[in-house]
């Protein structure tokens, strides 16, 4: 059946945008937000080029042979070249105007369409405009010849683009002929723009309240509020797009709001925050705009009730030295408090790291942003925003690790990423690997600490990538996909709307280990600076894995010494769906007091309670606990090897730990151990942490909802069933499917 699954291609993202024939550049987007409807009545104007390598090729190929009887004197054009923008360097513009010696350029039926990803929107119409021709060419865009350093468009060119966009009603719209189906609308442009190498298009349309690409909840106040998640289906039910990596453009978004929502936030990627406009008695407008040319699946957009506070005030440190953007925080009332108290604590520190590892922040501004309970991650990154869950905060920062794994992606995954999505390790692994480097220096932890701790943490992620592997299909497990497949241009994303990739980690953490693999045979100074200088060259550019490994083993020469090949390196680790006998032996050499004084602990728990047991005596678990004053990581591998040992556990055994631990409020991580070893021992005194567990930290808990039903025991399935019908229908579509197949296997 799987081998079925995948012929149909059925959990495959489908590419069907037309962009080797025309190219988006700018959009515009108008977003009124209607809470009672769950919908947005939207507009969206589009600025796109057709593709100079089509003017190219249709020329070379057709020019021996065109009848000019057969074509209009408008359609000759001189061929399309970049010019320079009058008013800045790093722009350039297309020339419209015919030439008496220009070539003949004939369009074929399919480059007069306009094709775009979507999913779950009414299309209610669609125009496009025609304007005279113009000397310099209509709109204009970043020029493909800027330096890498130049990471977006001028202002005057994005002024341009809103001016554009302004003077629309004085142009007459033309009613465009248009099909939607499930996954794309296309756009059959009318004979008389034939000779319009630059285009301007608007779809009016409607999002659906179901339309997965948005999340319709209550915050943690019960106020309704709206936020993209990052769906598999990316923005595709927010607005239509050129869905792929390689397709970038810039923005400006509106969004209008009825004045009975005027507390509310708005919260986008732009690179500043929201003006705000009051253009009727009763709407006022949020604008918005980002001139850092970036694909369309990086927009993200959050509206609710939230408190607000502006952390470089706070912060009280200079920006300079430290490298922090200007910053600011939303979340809700309730946790307004702890979480500027925390963040206020780590992020100057966590800046400061990245800028040792990383180098300079390439933005200027960040928006962090409180999701509510009902995120089904721990933390989204998008251009100038971080979505954070609220399992992040805890009062010993233990957490912050995922914040710096998260700021990590502005290098790896925003302003550089792959170019085939398939090969998500060279983003998710990348930031998994730099996270304990960036949050060990940002926690100013001794190198003998750093050293430990960081092995330990390595240590759980072994753990953890070996039970990934064994409960992860196969189809899953390989880092590249896709391998040398010599297709250029793939008309979907291999595995890209499986339900199961929603929860699993593999990519995660066996890139991880690669790269720890890679660092100890280059030696860690070394692999480090290679990192970084690779970060400053790529910024603003798209890469495989090869071109990656390339680039490590040129910086680090060691590693070809070593015998290693990039060829064996994409063999072992990124082609293969099973895991390299070099992590046998990385693993042995994960030694630390840390992880020996937890095995030992166990150890001296199961010999007591054994004599114990054969005198009949009863044993006491917290002095040894005490004494050695267990960081969250090493209460995390005790619970957990409780429960692998199968340490029977009395019932003032499990009140000693859960006070010991103080699991309400400890780490999160150990409050999920703590729940594996309450269903594992049927403990029903402690079901409300639980439950607890289920309802506030949605994003970790997926798992024990199996781990309930498989205990066999009515009230634990019963805690499953009820937790469930509370929290179902505010689930985000993979995490439901996940449960669900849980509680009602077929």
């Amino acid at each position: 059946m799987e081998g079925d699954q995948r012929k149909d291609h059925q959990y495959d993202l489908p590419l069907s945008s037309n962009f080797e024939h025309v190219q988006v550049k700018h959009f515009i987007l108008d977003l009124k937000c209607n809470f009672d409807s769950k919908k947005f009545e939207s507009t969206m104007t589009i600025f796109c080029q057709r593709s100079i390598k089509v003017y190219l090729k249709n020329t070379l190929e057709e020019q021996s042979d065109i009848n000019p009887d057969n074509i209009r004197t408008e359609s000759k054009l001189e061929l399309v070249k970049e010019i320079n923008c009058t008013n800045c360097n790093n722009s350039g513009s297309v020339d419209l105007h015919s030439h008496k010696n220009s070539n003949i350029i004939k369009y074929e039926a399919a480059l007069n369409t306009i094709t775009l990803d979507c999913f779950a929107i009414d299309v209610n119409d669609c125009y496009v405009y025609d304007f005279p021709s113009h000397p310099e060419g209509l709109f204009k865009h970043s020029c493909t010849n800027s330096p890498p350093s130049n990471l977006h468009i001028s202002q005057c060119c994005m002024k341009n683009y809103y001016a554009l966009y302004n003077n629309l009603e004085k142009q007459k719209p033309i009613n465009v002929t248009y099909t939607v189906s499930d996954c794309k609308i296309t756009m059959t442009l009318p004979k008389f723009i034939d000779h319009c190498s630059q285009i301007v298009v608007k779809i009016i349309y409607r999002t659906q309240c179901n339309g997965p690409s948005l999340m319709w909840t209550l915050d943690q106040m019960q106020r309704p509020c709206v936020f993209t998640i990052g769906h598999q289906m990316n923005n595709r039910s927010l607005f239509p797009s050129q869905d792929m990596p390689k397709a970038m453009s810039t923005w400006h978004c509106n969004v209008t709001l009825a004045n009975y929502w005027k507390n509310f936030n708005v919260i986008t990627t732009g690179e500043t925050l929201p003006e705000k406009f009051q253009v009727k008695d009763d709407e006022t407008v949020y604008h918005s705009f980002n001139s850092y040319p970036m694909p369309a699946a990086t927009f993200a957009l959050a509206i609710g009730d939230w408190s607000s506070t502006n952390m470089t005030a706070l912060t009280n440190t200079n920006i300079k030295e430290n490298n922090m953007p200007s910053c600011v925080v939303y979340s809700p009332l309730c946790l307004h408090d702890q979480t500027i108290d925390q963040l206020c604590q780590y992020l100057p520190h966590c800046f400061e790291a990245l800028y040792s590892t990383l180098g300079s922040y390439p933005l200027k501004h960040l928006t962090i942003f409180i999701a509510p309970a009902y995120f089904d991650s721990l933390g989204m990154a998008c251009p100038h925003l971080l979505i954070l869950s609220q399992s992040l905060l805890c009062p010993d920062l233990s957490m912050m690790y995922r914040v710096a794994h998260e700021l990590c992606h502005t290098w790896f995954g925003i302003l550089t990423g792959p170019k085939d999505w398939t090969e998500e390790w060279l983003t998710e692994g990348v930031c998994c690997y730099l996270e304990d480097k960036v949050h060990g220096i940002a926690m100013k932890w001794n190198p003998y600490e750093y050293q430990s701790r960081c092995n330990l943490r390595s240590f759980m992620k072994y753990r953890l990538l070996l039970s990934e592997i064994s409960n992860t299909p196969e189809h899953l497990r390989t880092l590249r996909p896709n391998a040398d497949d010599s297709v250029q241009e793939p008309n979907f994303v291999k595995n890209g709307l499986d339900p199961e990739k929603t929860v699993i980690q593999v990519h995660y953490l066996k890139g991880f280990f690669l790269l720890r693999h890679l660092e100890q045979k280059a030696g860690s100074d070394n692999f480090l600076s290679a990192l970084k200088i690779f970060t400053n060259q790529q910024l603003g550019h798209l890469f495989s894995s090869k071109d990656f490994l390339h680039f490590i083993f040129k910086q680090c020469p060691n590693l070809g010494k070593t015998g290693l090949t990039v060829d064996q390196v994409c063999k072992d680790w990124l082609d293969s769906s099973g895991l390299p006998q070099e992590l046998d032996t990385m693993s042995s050499e994960l030694c630390s007091p840390y992880i020996q004084d937890i095995y030992d602990l166990v150890a001296s728990i199961k010999l007591k309670k054994s004599l114990n047991r054969s005198v009949g005596k009863k044993s006491k678990l917290s002095h040894n606990i005490l004494s050695l004053q267990l960081i969250p990581e090493q209460q995390v591998l005790f619970l957990d090897l409780l429960v692998e040992d199968s340490v029977t556990l009395s019932s003032n055994d499990f009140k000693e730990l859960r006070e010991i631990f103080q699991i309400s409020t400890a780490n999160p991580e150990v409050q999920h151990s703590w729940c594996e070893l309450v269903i594992s021992q049927h403990a029903r005194r402690w079901l409300d942490d639980v439950r607890s567990f289920l309802i506030h930290h949605q994003s970790m808990g997926v798992y024990l909802y199996g781990e309930l039903m498989i205990s066999e025991h009515s009230a634990f399935q019963k805690l499953a069933f009820d937790c469930f019908s509370k929290v179902e229908k505010f689930m985000p579509e993979g995490t439901l499917q996940t449960v669900k197949s849980m509680l009602f296997p077929s």
